[in-house]
This record gives structure tokens, sequence and C-alpha cells, in this order.
């Protein structure tokens, strides 16, 4: 089958959860479909970035966008009902730039990845379609409102109940609907929600079998550091956690490991803090330390870092919106808290002893082996792309 896919942004290098499920479905679907790829981007691509994707592509179209007409699309459209999000990644010539290439290569399905995508294709009525949700990103906004300030609060409320308007409205234009996890399927507000099929994330494990040549920290959290939700756990485990644990192990030391730290995230450096940055080969974070810490507040849709966290051999904790979506299991395979008081707690237990945290970890790296892999996550996609 020829499948014309549509991303909001190239999917290569792998910095962001939406690319890493996007890079890997590509891999799988390659072989045995023709792909044509088309990413929206208002900058130059590299040329690693799309030697690194042709592999998977018999056709690789860069969807121009100006970056001055994305924010004056949104205060434009203000006054409309249509997310935020969608208001900044649609525009017009983009739009008859991908109708082109669908004349052109005339596909047989089109895959469209998130609903701030959704406008370039709800009209294609000539050819099946698919979206993937990916997040139920209206309860995710949601959720972001509680750890906000005042003003953000009311951007982020009012683009939570943009987004539940639109995820309904955009569902009547597919044929078919996949999300990540039960979790976000059930947090949909559409009436036919049941119709969404889940189509998880999955791992390479043989690409994360861990060498240890030493220990340098005690503690790891990793991802896109400029993403809010990892921004809010990093500050939570450096200014609340960290000091609970520094009571009864003074020497204790915390890697914050991801691309583009914030500025919030940089100010938490200091002696028992390492701020890394972006690292080419992430293994060696998680080679160099000894548990996990996810606290996250905040978000939706499955922390990849977690799965990459497990399948390392790291025993992980974090709260129960980041279990759930996996289907882990407390004290068996991941250790679920909610308080600060609970984290330090587990961390300290982890530490001190081993046939506990040998049992963690080992639970974990059998679980995500068993139940997260790429090539059964695309079978599951591929199986509805061609119903």
């Amino acid at each position: 089958m020829k499948l014309l896919v549509l991303t909001s942004r190239i999917p290569y290098p792998i910095e962001k959860g939406d690319k890493l499920r996007m890079y890997y479905q590509l891999k799988e679907l390659a072989k045995h479909h023709e792909i044509v790829l088309c990413c929206l981007s208002d900058c130059e691509i590299s040329e690693s970035a799309l030697d690194a994707l042709r592999p998977f592509c018999k056709r690789i179209e860069i969807l121009k966008l100006h970056p001055l007409r994305r924010w004056m699309n949104v205060i434009l459209g203000v006054l409309s009902r249509r997310p935020f999000q969608v208001l900044y990644f649609f525009q017009r010539s983009a739009a008859r730039q991908l109708r082109r290439v669908i004349d052109e290569e005339k596909p047989e399905h089109i895959y469209c990845q998130l609903i701030r995508c959704a406008e370039y294709v709800k009209d294609v009525v000539e050819i099946p379609k698919t979206i993937d949700y990916m997040d139920a990103l209206s309860y995710g906004m949601r959720r972001r409102c509680a750890n906000s300030g005042f003003f953000a609060r009311l951007i982020f409320r009012e683009e939570a109940e943009r987004l539940e308007r639109y995820e309904q409205i955009i569902f009547e234009y597919f044929d078919h609907h996949t999300i990540i996890s039960k979790q976000d399927c059930d947090l949909m507000k559409h009436p036919q929600r049941e119709r969404i099929a889940i189509v998880r994330n999955g791992i390479d494990a043989s690409f994360f079998e861990t060498v240890v040549s030493g220990y340098q920290f005690q503690i790891l959290f990793c991802g896109n550091m400029s993403y809010p939700p990892n921004i809010e756990a990093s500050k939570r485990l450096v200014n609340d956690i960290l000091p609970m644990v520094q009571k009864e192990y003074p020497e204790i030391t915390v890697m914050l490991a991801g691309a583009d730290p914030s500025r919030a995230v940089r100010s938490l450096k200091q002696s028992s803090v390492y701020v890394t940055g972006w690292i080419d080969d992430i293994r060696e974070a998680y080679s160099s330390a000894k548990v996990f810490v996810a606290p996250m507040v905040s978000g939706s849709g499955m922390q990849n870092k977690l799965l990459e966290a497990m399948a390392s051999g790291l025993p992980c904790l974090t709260t129960r919106i980041a279990a759930d979506a996996l289907q882990a299991t407390d004290g068996v395979n991941i250790i679920v808290c909610e308080s600060n008081e609970d984290f330090a707690f587990n961390v300290l237990k982890l530490l001190r002893d081993d046939v506990f945290y040998h049992k963690i970890a080992s639970e974990a790296k059998s679980f995500v082996e068993l139940n997260f892999r790429w090539e059964n996550s695309a079978h599951d996609l591929e199986v509805l792309l061609l119903s």
C-alpha cells in the first residue's frame, strides 16, 4: 500500500515523544508499505535528519511554514473556536503544497499524526484517513492549569476547552482513530470513543541493553527539558524530594538529562545536581545512574522515558498518572508514589536494599520486553490501516 504520512515536524532527531513514536512507526511500516512523508516546518531541515529517514520513505516533502504567519494566525484566530495549536500549525500555502503531493502520489491511505495537522486533510474525501490523537490532549492541558500562574492558567483552560470541542468535531472526518493508551482513550469525551484503537508505543529492548561501567549518580530524570510537565517534575525532584533524601544521604547526586533545558531547569544546577542538555546517546545517562525518578504532576500520554529506563534495568519511581498509562503494577515492576515523602522513602529503600532493588529492576525489564515491542505496535496500526 502507498501511505501518505503527515506530521507536524520532521521525526528526527528523536528528542520529543511524537518524533519517537513516528520514527519507529515509519521504520516498521516501511517493511511492507511505500511511504510518502510530509512534514511541516518553518526552518531548514538538516541533511542528517533527512538521511536518517530516507531508508524508510520513497519521498520526503517539507511543507514550508512562515514563522511570523504562525503567530499572526493565532492572534487573528482568537475569536474562532479552533485550538491555538491548530491555528499555529495551519497555513494555506502548506495546504496547497500538500494537495499537490496528494495529486502526484495518489496514496491509498493518509495517516495524520496529532489533531494539529487535521485541518490539512479533513476535507480529502476520496482517500481513507486515519488520525493518531496520540494523547488525550485536552485533558493534559487541563492538568497543566493546576501548576501554572494566573495568566498561563487562563490560556491553558481556554485551550483545553477548544481542544475538547475540536477532538470531537474532527472525529467524524476520519475513518480510523488511534491513541497511545487505554487511560488516554477513557479520558476522551467523544461518545464513540470505543472506536478509538489503542496503538501503544514500543521499545527497542536490544538498544537499551546497558553495560554499567560504574555509577556516577544515584538519581536520574530525563526527557525533553523544555516540555512544561518535565520542567515541573524536575523542579519537584530537586526542590522538594532531594532535600528529604539528603537528610539521610548527604552525598546523593542527581542527573537531569535531556534536550533544550529551559532556564528553570538550568537554574536547578548545583553541586549535587548535574544538568546535561542534549546527550548524543541517552544510554550513557541510563548506565550512569542507579534509580530513575519521574515525579510527574501533569501531562498525558505514555512516558517513553519510563519505558527506556525500565528496559535499561533501572528501577523506576513515578506517579499514578504516568504508571497507569503503562498498566504497570505498583511494587512489582514499578514504584508508584504521590507525596514527596513517598518518593524520598522509596529512593532510600532502593539504595539500601539490594534484594528489593534487583527485584524491581528485573521485573521492570521483563515487563517492558514482554509488553512493549515496536513490531507489535506497528502491526496493530497496520491492521487498522488495511481494514
